[in-house]
């Protein structure tokens, strides 16, 4: 009678020869059984890309908050160049710079 397994890989069921002598069979096929071993071998390589996307992303947000910062400061010059109001330049600096984090 087989036993019903299912692929390490691909998730397809198999039947595996009940009695066999040695190790169970993982793998449906041969090519499934390579392509576990290549993704095996490439598994730190996808790692290091995990943590790099994961480190581009945290700098992409630190990125769009000083965006965030500097549209608001144009914002807030612009009303006040509408409503002809003294700009302080010192001031503009000074937010200007807290907006960029300086």
């Amino acid at each position: 009678m087989a036993e019903e397994r299912e692929c390490a890989h691909c998730g397809r069921p198999f039947a595996v020869a009940a009695g066999s002598v040695g190790r169970p069979r993982a793998y449906c096929r041969r090519s499934c059984r390579q392509r576990a071993y290549e993704a095996r071998r490439h598994e730190g390589d996808l790692a290091w890309g995990d943590r790099r996307i994961v480190e581009m992303s945290r700098q992409l947000a630190e990125l769009e908050d000083v965006v965030d910062g500097v549209r608001s400061v144009v914002d807030e010059l612009r009303a006040d160049v509408e409503d002809e109001v003294t700009v302080d330049a010192g001031r503009l600096l000074a937010d200007l710079e807290a907006a960029l984090g300086r």
